[in-house]
């Protein structure tokens, strides 16, 4: 079943979600779909009216989904900025996987420093990302993306079971770290080249817990989705 957001208020169709439901997929008066408003409140819903001169589509409200898709706890993840052209891949696959938020840092060695003209742009096309992989993955939010901040002020307001990844790391594993059932885990992942030893320290020093993810070291966009994998595994499990 095909699944669109919307926002408050009365429930239409419109714009992007307009295009690709009447246009694209060609749904017809009278075909159900799933919609999601709010903070996760999902209901079944008919296409009413299609108003092809103002692209928009009236919803006829159905009964409420009450089943859950989400992760138990909430996920954070804060992303050492990679390359412009990783972030879209690493936010599309974290989103499918349940992070509730993303929070983009510049850390030392992070390779390119672009300016806010530009981030408003990104930021705003890895929204639309987001939100297609939410759909996709039948999630009931989009994870909210902020940033880019700097990495001691990211470290700083972080909260719940907090994880950072490191390579130097290989005695902690990410089952030994997690201790009953989180309703917040947050998870720091470097950039490529990884994170300096001092900003591992201040974490440190933040509560956060240094953990391995595997002997093996992996690429910028890989190692937040085998870092949130191995937390589902130990909540979900």
């Amino acid at each position: 079943m095909h699944r669109f957001y919307v926002q408050g208020g009365k429930p239409v169709l419109k714009e992007g979600d307009f295009q690709h439901a009447i246009v694209v997929l060609r749904l017809e008066e009278g075909e159900e779909i799933e919609i999601i408003q709010g903070l996760g409140q999902r209901h079944l819903a008919k296409i009413g009216k299609i108003d092809l001169k103002s692209k928009q589509a009236e919803l006829v409200m159905g009964e409420k989904i009450e089943e859950s898709v989400e992760p138990p706890c909430r996920i954070t993840l804060l992303q050492g900025v990679p390359r412009m052209d990783k972030l879209g891949d690493i936010i599309e696959a974290c989103t499918q996987l349940g992070v509730s938020k993303f929070v983009l840092v510049n850390c030392r060695r992070t390779q390119g420093r672009y300016p806010q003209d530009r981030w408003d742009k990104k930021i705003h096309s890895l929204g639309i990302t987001a939100k297609c992989a939410a759909e996709l993955s039948a999630r009931e939010i989009v994870p909210e993306i902020i940033g880019p901040i700097d990495f001691e002020k990211a470290i700083g307001f972080s909260g719940g079971t907090k994880l950072i990844p490191w390579e130097l790391e290989q005695g902690v594993h990410i089952a030994k770290s997690i201790k009953g059932q989180p309703s917040e885990v947050t998870i720091a992942i470097g950039p490529e080249g990884g994170l300096e030893h001092s900003e591992i320290e201040f974490a440190k020093s933040n509560g956060f817990v240094p953990v391995t993810l595997g002997p093996r070291i992996l690429r910028a966009e890989l190692a937040p989705v085998v870092a949130i994998s191995q937390v589902l595994s130990q909540i979900e499990a």
